[in-house]
């Protein structure tokens, strides 16, 4: 799903998207820091 890749602020991954929605936050420290 291309909507995926801009169903944050568009700078979040769709595999960050996807964890989110699996309800398995990596660590955002080190993706998004």
């Amino acid at each position: 799903m291309p909507e995926d890749i801009t169903s944050g602020d568009g700078n979040v991954p769709v595999d960050i998207d996807i964890s989110v929605e699996a309800g398995n936050w990596p660590d955002e420290a080190s993706l998004t820091r």
